[in-house]
Parts: structure tokens; C-alpha cells; sequence
């Protein structure tokens, strides 16, 4: 018998697609309207849709459910993200370096993302909107994924990657960007030493931070501006720990720090 979440990673699909009867449909949107995480799933599956067939004008999450009138506060929010980007900029606490032994789990996203940079395109070779629900569905409800569109990032593939002997499941998320950067997310089941503190690595050509969110651990590498991409870390960790959608302060930094740095390669 089809479980719950199968049914409702189904349902999402069918919405995304416009297959839903218009009963269907309208008792779909209520319900996203009070369900961030659903939210969150239909815009990260509209924008990957869109970006596999070309559609540049796929909505953001704030345009798929209902929101709250927003509150004019955009001096105290230019000030707050210009605060932000220094700080990032500064490494000051954000992100944690760690020296000394090599954390080991981070060689399978670290070898991921370097076959991807490698192929010289923006998609994935393989999965799709398929791999994302099956991955959401596996993973569980702390598999958030975040939004970096107003960082020019734009979710262009995802492969689920199914546990084997002793390697847990995992969800490869790639972003590409309009200038040729490229950002892999990593989710998985938490390793020992994986906290909710965002930790820094280099590894393999990249840097790499990571940290822990609910029952998950995440990681999130990339060879951009390491002060852009400072800035995109802390917004994805602040996003997956805090479960909710980018607020004002974050969405400005993220587009500041974009509009700041160099293009990229990947």
C-alpha cells in the first residue's frame, strides 16, 4: 500500500504539473499556505522543472503560497545586510575552521560535485524531478532544500542516491549560476561530529561547509568568491536550521554579495 509520503510527494508533482482536478487543486494551495515545508517543495520542484526546459520565469517561494503583508523596513534591513556580508566577508562566527584529520564522509560530495564540474554543463547527467521526490520522500522532512535564486542560483538537477552496504542515503542538489559558478548540496544522514555549528574545509579544489539540521547532515561546496560564497553558506544553513523560507536581511545579502563579486568558473 502506497505510504503517506509517497501520496503526498505524488500530489506535489501533480500540482507542479497542473494534472490536479481544479477541487483538487484549490484544497492544495490551503494547504500550502499553511505548510512552509510544502511550499518550499513545490517552488524547489517548479524552479528545477523550469530550469530542465528552458522556463527562465519560474516563481520564487514567496510567490507560491499566500504571504503576510510585508513591513516597510528596508534602511534597518540595508544596514543589517551590510553588517552581514562584513561579518561573513571577516569569518566572524559564523563558519568554524577545522584543522587537523580530514572528516571522511565528505570525500563522496566533494568527488560528486567535481564529476559534475567536469562534464562542463549546468544540468546533472542524471535524476531529476523523479530524484528529488524519491530523495525528499527517503530523507524525511528535515531534507530541506534552500532557495539561492537571489543569488543567481538556480537548482538545475538532482540525483538520489540510494543507501548501499555502509553508506546511507544521500541527495545531490546542483545549482548553477548565471555567470558559471556551480554549487553542489549534499544531504545525508548525520556522521559523528556533524553539529548544528557551520564548519569550514577545503578539500579537493573547494571549499566545503557543513553542518547538521534536525536528523540530517548537510554540506555545501563550491570554487566561487570565497566571500559570495560565505554569504551563500550562511543563508542555506540559516534556512535548513531555522526551516523557513530566507527573511529580508538574508535575501539583501545574498543579492549585495552577488552583485559584489567576480564571475565565476565553478
Amino acid at each position: 500500500m502506497m505510504s503517506d509520503t509517497r501520496q503526498k510527494w505524488e500530489q506535489l508533482n501533480a500540482y507542479v504539473d497542473g494534472e490536479l482536478a481544479a477541487q483538487e487543486r484549490a484544497e492544495f494551495a490551503a494547504g500550502i499556505a499553511a505548510r512552509p515545508d510544502l511550499a518550499r517543495g513545490v517552488a524547489a520542484l517548479t524552479k528545477m522543472k523550469a530550469a530542465l526546459t528552458g522556463d527562465i520565469s519560474a516563481p520564487s517561494w514567496r510567490e507560491v503560497a499566500p504571504q503576510r503583508p510585508a513591513v516597510n523596513r528596508s534602511r534597518i534591513a540595508a544596514r543589517i545586510a551590510a553588517a552581514f556580508i562584513i561579518a561573513v566577508a571577516l569569518g566572524a562566527t559564523l563558519a568554524v575552521w577545522r584543522g587537523g584529520e580530514r572528516p571522511g564522509w565528505l570525500d563522496t560530495p566533494v568527488a560528486a560535485h567535481a564529476a559534475w564540474v567536469a562534464t562542463g554543463v549546468a544540468e546533472l547527467s542524471e535524476g531529476g524531478a523523479g530524484a528529488m521526490l524519491v530523495g525528499l520522500s527517503a530523507l524525511g522532512p528535515d531534507a530541506a532544500i534552500p532557495d539561492l535564486s537571489e543569488a543567481k542560483l538556480t537548482i538545475t538537477g538532482v540525483r538520489f542516491i540510494a543507501a548501499r552496504d555502509d553508506r546511507p542515503s544521500a541527495m545531490h542538489v546542483a545549482y548553477s549560476g548565471t555567470r558559471g559558478c556551480r554549487v553542489s548540496l549534499w544531504i545525508t544522514m548525520p556522521r559523528d561530529g556533524v553539529t548544528r555549528e557551520m564548519t569550514l574545509d577545503r578539500l579537493g579544489g573547494y571549499r566545503v561547509y557543513s553542518w547538521r539540521a534536525g536528523q540530517l547532515a548537510f554540506a555545501l561546496l563550491s570554487s566561487m568568491d570565497p566571500a559570495r560564497f560565505a554569504v551563500v553558506a550562511a543563508a542555506a544553513h540559516k534556512t535548513t536550521i531555522e526551516n523557513a523560507r530566507p527573511d529580508a536581511e538574508t535575501v539583501m545579502a545574498l543579492r549585495r554579495s552577488r552583485a559584489e563579486s567576480p564571475p565565476c568558473g565553478a
